[in-house]
């Protein structure tokens, strides 16, 4: 397979339209271990949670389904090398060899052995308790298994660190945008390339609050990637869909193993995302969040988020989706409450309902009086793009639109085209429905929620939006329509679809646009991502390419954006 060679990048700032005049964010794709996105420079952090597996030489089973003992945060507890299961992880898998080649560093605590494996391979003492290794990207990733762990001293808190590094004059002074593989690379006087090892923050020892104050968390290049976006929501991240979680103290930790379970990523990391970047934090709460859950974050936010960003609160995500669990939860919700007759109109209304009660928490949390404007907090009520009437219903209920900012939608546009069964369907056939009817069928949608926002005097937002070219129901059994709706979204004509898709969003009166998402792979299951992985040229990406060109042309029009 070829290798991936890492090309020193960074997106250029819109020197005309920096992301505090941007009217444009971002959703971010989830943290795992297949995301074209190198997140972390500390990259263990997306590694998959422990598999059980046979340790070598006594078999080669992937899963061989032994239960393993982890402490609270997941690191296996101690076991010998005549054990029955070792656990190993997987990192950088499925992504077609485009991540970076080089040296690599590897640090742990504790006591055991470590084998690497696929993209490298090497055996270590886990003694030494650091050791280096060749990396040669391929489709495999970088396997990585702990084959024995002293009891009295067990193997944990591995770190991996990428090559490279960034540009500075000292381990506290460096521009964290500016990825580096040698010293030639840093052309500031005074500068050479510091090792992303030397100037990392360590997740097992250092605060929260110490995130980016000097030390460096995320990778240069996927943070020159998100600058021009003016908002990150981190649905995704977070792990909103599905969510079990009920009590703040069940979040995901920084400490714990790995960072792609179903807990999501931890809050603290959304925030110094925020904040390194510039960029307004949207967050969406779980659904079965408690009254505590809520408070906690917001003070956890109103605390390390910086004073000069916005925080935009919304009740979960889309509890009008039925593929998603709470869905059902809010319609079960609405129902004990007897909030309405009609089952789907209850959990509209109990959505409702429990934005209210949110809104109240977060506004007391920031010391603001109901109804009055205010630059750091936007409570948000997100409705159903194609069923307006419900959204208004949702603003009327108990006067929850004096409590509200903003009606949030989600204008996709080419959905229809997701049910073609046409087995002769060309990327020419797509190309000319959205030039037409798909395009138009967007705009009416927009259009309807304009007359609602304004008739509460708020803006109107989109949570989400761009293409929706993925296949469903009768579409599914297309065997020639996922592959011509995959190239679609690669054709350059796309480029041209999305400049009179944002044209017509900011011509109707729509305010804040959060593209979905930022970078994601291709699949059956859709083609979301603006970047298919993280070094795309921007010339390959047509959807990257007219949202930072409509940055470029078009600051923030409306009142509030400065």
């Amino acid at each position: 397979a070829p290798v991936f060679t890492t090309p020193v990048f960074t997106t250029p700032v819109l020197t005309n339209s920096p992301n505090d005049r941007s009217p444009v964010g971002t959703n971010l794709d989830g943290v795992r271990s297949y995301s074209p996105e190198w997140n972390f420079v500390e990259a263990f952090a997306k590694s998959r949670r422990w598999i059980s597996g046979d340790c070598p030489p006594n078999g080669s089973r992937w899963d061989n389904a032994v239960a393993l003992s982890l402490d609270i945060f997941g690191w296996p507890l101690g076991f010998a090398k005549t054990a029955a299961a070792c656990p190993h992880t997987l990192v950088f898998d499925n992504l077609a060899g485009k991540y970076p080649k080089g040296i690599y560093t590897l640090k742990w605590e504790g006591e055991g052995g470590i084998r690497v494996f696929f993209d490298s391979s090497q055996t270590f003492s886990a003694i030494a308790g650091r050791a280096q290794f060749q990396v040669n990207p391929t489709n495999a990733g970088l396997r990585i298994m702990i084959t024995d762990s002293n009891p009295q001293r067990p193997l944990r808190n591995i770190q991996l660190f990428m090559p490279g590094g960034v540009c500075g004059s000292s381990e506290t002074t460096f521009d964290q945008f500016s990825y580096c593989q040698r010293n030639e690379d840093c052309t500031a006087v005074g500068t050479r390339c510091l090792s992303f090892e030397s100037v990392a923050w360590n997740r097992f020892k250092d605060l929260p609050a110490t995130m980016h104050k000097p030390k460096l968390v995320f990778h240069p290049t996927f943070l020159s990637r998100l600058r021009n976006y003016r908002a990150l929501r981190f649905m995704d991240w977070t792990a909103t869909n599905h969510s079990q979680i009920q009590e703040f103290n069940d979040v995901a930790k920084t400490k714990d193993q790995a960072l792609t379970g179903a807990k999501g990523v931890p809050y603290e990391y959304a925030i110094a995302l925020s904040n390194v970047l510039k960029a307004d934090l949207w967050l969406t709460i779980p659904h079965k969040a408690s009254d505590s859950f809520i408070e906690a974050l917001a003070r956890l936010v109103k605390q390390e988020l910086n004073t000069d960003r916005k925080v935009y609160v919304e009740y979960s995500n889309e509890t009008w989706n039925s593929i998603f669990s709470q869905a059902k939860w809010v319609i079960e919700q609405g129902q004990r409450l007897r909030l309405s007759s009609n089952a789907y109109d209850a959990g509209r209304l109990f959505h409702s309902k429990r934005t209210v009660e949110m809104a109240k928490i977060w506004y007391t949390v920031y010391q603001i009086s109901t109804g009055i404007k205010n630059d750091r907090l936007k409570i948000v009520l997100a409705g159903q793009s194609a069923n307006s009437y419900l959204t208004d219903k949702m603003m009327q209920y108990q006067s929850a639109h004096t409590y509200v900012d903003a009606i949030a939608i989600a204008p996709y546009f080419g959905g229809n085209l997701g049910k073609i069964t046409d087995l002769a369907v060309s990327v020419d056939d797509l190309f000319s429905k959205i030039n037409t009817t798909e395009l138009e069928e967007a705009n009416r949608q927009i259009e309807q929620n304009i007359v609602i926002a304004r008739k509460y005097s708020k803006s109107l937002v989109a949570y989400e939006g761009g293409q929706h070219l993925a296949a469903v129901g009768v579409g599914k059994d297309n065997p020639s329509l996922s592959p011509v709706l995959m190239a679609a979204n690669r054709d350059l004509r796309m480029k041209d679809v999305y400049k009179r898709y944002l044209d017509s969003w900011r011509a109707e009166g729509g305010d804040l646009f959060m593209h979905f998402n930022h970078a994601s792979n291709q699949s059956v299951y859709g083609s979301w991502g603006s970047l298919n992985y993280q070094t795309q040229a921007q010339s390959e990406a047509p959807k990257f390419d007219a949202i930072m060109q409509f940055i470029e042309n078009n600051r923030c029009w409306w009142n509030s954006c400065l």
